[in-house]
């Protein structure tokens, strides 16, 4: 075929040091998981079909598959487009200017069209954002990439990079889909000039099968994966859909002889759900616990606050794995440290077994980098403190910290991630130290809970009762009722917390407004006197307008600041009462927040004056006088 897909340009106009900008095709492949000995064939494949617009990375391990398949395509080098990323583990300058050279080198190309940090990597021992950021400005001053950018920053990264450096990036690639709209961050990245690019854009599958989508597809006669690629072109987003199969890829790239009508969009947009972390983190359609398993929870062990474990046999994995529509199942172990007894903190232990896992270890290789975890090695959570990574102690044992995450703002960030090994060698340890609710265990032949993923085409609901029905001894939670009740305990606090707001906005209004005027009304005497001397009414006024504005000014500051310090110090506090995830708000969220009620401030400043001067002006200066005698 080899004629280009017609992709409409979108304009690179930060992070670039052209004097026009940039041109990047709006659709492209993406090639995340396309092992080594098919990623060739498959851009190839691509080129073919008519893409001009490349994704890869160096986590990938497939660039040089990638650069050997554009090398033969015969295409020249200004009709493509090729993005690749800097690996996390080399976020040091030295690492990454090898790390560059290395990916260079494979993709076989003298200039690349985008660089971008993979993974801010704010949080791990030794980083610097500022430092990585400034790495890449050098990069692109080079002359050996065309434009740099960002994948997977917040906008609180995004701030702080660019106020460090005054270089904006070009483009922020985020995993993005109608179940995670991403509105805030989008809307950020239209303010600063930052081009939008969605990964996993089909919502990793899912959103093939959602009725919406479905229904939308039959109605315009075309395949649902087209019809969520058309919602991310209509949002003017860079969308770049992985496949393996040519087939599919003409099918996602047919998307341009259609569109979606805006009631189409306003019910795709209506499917956001934004539980990414959840989702992503339980990463299975199925999970299996021991029935007396009394104190557990499975919604407050994703998003709760307080850790849990369990134990059955290990041959409960073979009796699920053996229900017919079971595709895959893999075996965890749990452990929760004790406070403050044998650890830095309280920490949710989680172990996996690399040979059948397929939650964890997608969800660490997208968040830090593919890592195989030896024995004693871990990987660990945001609020996890580690002083030295080499040596990190559970229970008495030395570990060492490979990665650890950024915050999600659940109980993951309090979670210490091992292998099988590790794990057991942590628990025989706590049963010696007798920190363990357990007197004892085989440790050699304990689960804490099987991840079912279920068969194509299967209904997950009518697996997860034979399950429940066939395997005596255990519970079974499907991740949509999980997600479901998160969602509705989400929503039960959101309407409990603006009610609440609202009560206390309209009586502190209402509270502040009286004491002013009835201070103003006070001192009436005070302003007859200067009337009487011949002071303009228009000069009290602005005297009353001007105390208004600095008495609340003063108090909307001091609320602000009260207010930042206590959400600061008991985040902790408050995601414990409401039981559910809580994250301090990004710094441009707060801003906003400040802003709004000094604002509002403003203008309980301006009645209260009002109603005050009001008074004032219905009287004479000598009965305002006699005031107060």
């Amino acid at each position: 075929m080899n004629t280009a897909v017609p992709a409409p340009p979108t304009s690179l106009i930060r992070g670039t040091n052209e004097p026009a900008p940039l041109q990047m095709p709006q659709l492209g492949l993406g090639t995340y998981k396309i092992g080594v000995e098919q990623v060739e064939r498959v851009v190839r494949d691509a080129l073919d079909v008519g893409y001009r617009h490349i994704d890869t990375a160096q986590m990938y391990r497939n660039e040089a598959g990638v650069g050997a398949a554009i090398a033969g395509s015969g295409i020249p080098h200004d009709q493509l487009w090729v993005t690749s990323k800097l690996n996390n583990p080399n976020h040091r300058r030295d690492d990454a200017l090898r790390s560059f050279d290395a990916t260079m080198r494979d993709l076989r190309l003298d200039v690349l069209d985008l660089f971008l940090v993979h993974w801010p990597m704010a949080d791990s021992p030794g980083i610097d954002l500022v430092d990585t950021w400034r790495t890449m400005i050098e990069i692109l001053e080079s002359g050996r990439v065309r434009a740099i950018g960002v994948s997977n920053f917040q906008a609180e990264h995004l701030h702080t990079i660019i106020k460090a450096t005054g270089v904006t990036p070009a483009v922020n690639q985020i995993e993005l889909h109608p179940y995670l709209s991403q509105e805030p961050l989008r809307a950020l990245h239209n303010s600063l000039g930052v081009v939008t690019e969605s990964w996993s854009p089909l919502g990793r599958g899912r959103l093939l099968n959602d009725p919406v989508v479905a229904d939308t597809a039959a109605a315009l006669g075309v395949a649902p994966a087209q019809v969520v690629v058309r919602w991310h072109l209509q949002h003017d987003l860079v969308v770049i859909p992985k496949t393996t199969h040519r087939e599919r890829m003409v099918t996602n790239a047919d998307v341009f002889s259609f569109a979606l009508s805006d009631e189409q969009m306003a019910a795709l947009d209506a499917l956001d759900r934004g539980l990414r972390t959840v989702e992503s983190r339980l990463g299975a359609d199925i999970m299996v616990t021991p029935a007396d398993a009394d104190d557990f929870d499975p919604q407050a062990f994703l998003v709760g606050a307080e850790p849990s474990y369990f134990y059955m046999d290990e041959a409960t994995r073979d009796q699920v794995a053996a229900v017919d529509g079971v595709e895959a199942a893999s075996a965890q172990l749990f452990l929760a440290t004790a406070r403050a007894s044998c650890c830095s903190g309280r920490y949710q232990v989680i172990a996996f077994d690399p040979a059948t896992d397929f939650t964890i270890q997608p969800w660490i290789s997208d968040t830090v980098g593919a890592l195989d975890l030896g024995d004693m090695e871990v990987i660990v959570g945001a609020n996890v403190g580690v002083a030295d990574p080499e040596n990190f102690s559970l229970f008495g044992n030395k570990l060492r910290v490979v990665a650890q995450f950024d915050t999600t703002g659940s109980t993951l960030d309090n979670a210490v991630y091992a292998n099988f090994d590790t794990a057991r060698i942590l628990i025989d340890s706590s049963l010696d130290k007798g920190l363990n609710k357990y007197t004892t265990l085989d440790t050699g032949r304990i689960i804490s809970s099987v991840m079912v993923r279920v068969a194509p085409g299967r209904d997950v609901d009518a697996v997860a009762a034979d399950i429940q029905a066939s395997v005596p001894g255990v519970s079974v939670t499907t991740s949509t009722t999980m997600v479901s009740g998160i969602a509705r305990s989400l929503e039960a606090t959101s309407r409990m917390v603006t009610v609440l707001v609202a009560l206390v906005w309209g009586v502190g209004v209402a509270m502040i407004t009286l004491i002013f005027v009835l201070m103003i009304v006070e001192r009436q005497r005070e302003f007859g006197t200067l009337i009487a001397l011949g002071a303009h009414k228009g000069l009290v006024a602005r005297i009353v307008v001007s105390e208004a504005v600095a008495v609340n000014a003063v108090g909307a500051g001091l609320g602000v600041l009260v207010s930042g310090v206590l959400i600061t110090s008991f985040s902790g506090l408050v995601r414990q009462t409401i039981g559910l995830g809580f994250l301090i708000p990004s710094l441009s969220v707060i801003a906003g927040l400040a802003a709004g009620t000094v604002a509002a401030m403003g203008l309980v400043a301006l009645v209260s004056s009002w109603i005050a001067l009001r008074a004032l002006n219905t009287a004479d200066a000598s009965a305002l006088l006699k005031e107060g005698e």
